[in-house]
């Protein structure tokens, strides 16, 4: 019995390089580095601060530190797929849609806990974003009903949530899977931890 096959029918990006496949790829072709110095937060007290920040329209994208920058991405780049070739997403029912994520670590605003008051409570859960909550949010808005993985496995969690679909997607046909990762560490509290390492 032949194997079922899987098939790539779109792609959708948001990176240091650009945002969409064109800039993306435009950006790779001329041999563009993808890392700079940080603007995107206060530096100046790291010796050494240098980051691959999300470009926009050659744009550093900026958020507030109370928004979950990973968040904000994923949704970028799906927006850019479905503004291109998303394939056939339409056709299946939220029942053959999944969702399968590489995701790194929980978003923390840390300005937000300590000027709120909840650090003298010791109360650290409103201001702290899990990828699960990311990954439930994207499967609400695309009325994905078939299931949803989330992988943190650090470096190679978005290649593990491929494979993972890839899988799945070959055991079980018929369905559709979301596939990739999202992930931003550029912070404070983030890249003072990586710093230190």
């Amino acid at each position: 019995m032949a194997e079922n096959r899987v098939f790539i029918t779109g792609a959708g990006v948001a990176s240091p390089l650009g945002c969409g496949l064109p800039d993306f790829y435009s950006g790779l072709q001329a041999g563009e580095k993808g890392t700079r110095s940080i603007t995107c937060f206060d530096s100046e007290f790291f010796p050494s601060a240098i980051g691959g920040e999300v470009k926009r329209k050659g744009d550093v994208l900026r958020l507030g530190p109370d928004e979950d920058r990973k968040a904000v991405f994923a949704n970028l780049a799906l927006d850019e797929l479905f503004a291109g070739r998303a394939g056939n997403f339409s056709e299946y029912a939220p029942a053959q849609r999944l969702i399968f994520a590489g995701a790194g670590i929980d978003h923390f605003d840390l300005n937000g806990y300590i000027n709120s008051g909840d650090s003298t409570r010791r109360e650290w859960g409103p201001h702290c974003s899990h990828p699960s909550a990311v990954a439930a949010a994207l499967a609400e808005r695309f009325r994905i009903g078939g299931g949803a993985s989330i992988n943190v496995a650090a470096c190679v969690a978005s290649t593990q949530a491929i494979g993972t679909a890839f899988r799945a997607l070959r055991r079980s046909p018929g369905r559709l899977a979301l596939a990739g990762g999202f992930d931003s560490m550029l912070g404070h509290l983030h890249y003072m931890g990586f710093y230190k390492l």
